[in-house]
């Protein structure tokens, strides 16, 4: 359940060349970071801009060479819209028919026993939990130790016989579910799955907009500078932090605030010393200090976070 999270958009980021405006490919909830070069820059600089529904366009007037927009859209499913009834019934489908031979029902059979037997556990060699473990080095340099495919549970083997007797589509999907099946078994000390990427945002208790901001997916927190994420992290991503000092303008298609001050972290060293925000974090306790740019850190009202964590349980298998 991840209700309360705040975890409901998606960033993306789109690039034009030789252009005087950007138009972004889908509609966006919050424009995160507009920068662009012209051909006298080697670098790219912050860009005044408007919004006019999908396009951006820069306040300054010219042609720049690059434009790069960051910025987030709504991850929130709409609801399906019904379906129009046929003027006229559909014409009856032509359905050829089926010869089954005993051969192919023989291996049906077989296959279903097979199956059953893999339900009930009969044909698993079940790795010792405790036992059977290799230290395995993942992303972000952590060692685990998990159980290796080399002492994994396996299902016994079966080869898909050809179709000369045109069996049905259904027919042969039902054969094609019994090719080998390998999978690892989750140790005491856990299983590494795979990394996961994930966004939260909060604002702050009591703040200007905080009645806005809820509204809209953001957790309400009383320490803006001390937050429990909803997964423990082993790597920081980006970081966005806001202070704002004037009342939200909902009167457009994205929400402006015109008093406010950005502070910023992104991971990696090439833009370390324009950071304003350093996170540390221990399990799932992130807090954030003043960065080599002091901005306060103290007087944000609002947390944007993205990061990565990893996946620790093996659905495959119970036992």
């Amino acid at each position: 359940d991840l209700a309360g999270t705040g975890v409901t958009t998606e960033e993306i980021e789109e690039r034009a060349s030789n252009a005087a405006t950007l138009t972004l490919t889908q509609t966006p909830e919050e424009i995160l970071e507009v920068t662009g070069k012209k051909t006298t820059q080697s670098f790219f600089t912050n860009i005044q801009h408007t919004v006019n529904g999908k396009v951006i366009v820069p306040k300054a007037t010219g042609t720049y060479s690059e434009i790069k927009v960051k910025y987030t859209i709504s991850k929130i499913a709409e609801k399906p819209i019904a379906a129009k009834q046929a003027d006229k019934p559909a014409e009856a489908e032509e359905v050829s028919s089926i010869t089954k031979n005993a051969s192919a029902e023989t291996k049906k059979t077989e296959l279903k026993a097979k199956v059953e037997a893999v339900k009930s556990g009969e044909v698993f060699v079940k790795a010792d939990p405790v036992k059977d473990v290799e230290p395995v080095v993942v992303e972000g340099g952590k060692t685990v130790e998990v159980t290796t495919t080399n002492k994994s549970v396996t299902v016994e083997p079966y080869v898909n016989p050809n179709n000369p007797n045109n069996l049905s589509r259904e027919e042969l999907r039902d054969i094609i579910q019994g090719k080998p099946k390998k999978r690892k078994t989750q140790s005491d000390k856990g299983l590494s799955r795979k990394v996961m990427k994930f966004m939260q945002r909060f604002v702050l208790k009591g703040s200007i907009n905080e009645k806005i901001w809820d509204d809209r997916k953001h957790k309400v927190v009383d320490d803006i500078t001390n937050i429990k994420l909803f997964r423990g992290p082993f790597k920081i991503e980006w970081v966005a932090a806001y202070i704002e000092r004037s009342e939200a303008d909902l009167s457009g298609e994205l929400i402006k605030v015109k008093d406010r001050t950005k502070l910023i972290y992104t991971d990696g060293t090439r833009r370390r010393n324009i950071h304003s925000i350093i996170p540390e974090f221990t399990g799932k306790q992130l807090t954030l200090k003043d960065g080599p740019k002091e901005l306060d850190i103290l007087s944000a009202t609002r947390v944007i976070v993205r990061y990565k964590y990893y996946s620790t349980i093996d659905p495959d298998y119970s036992g």
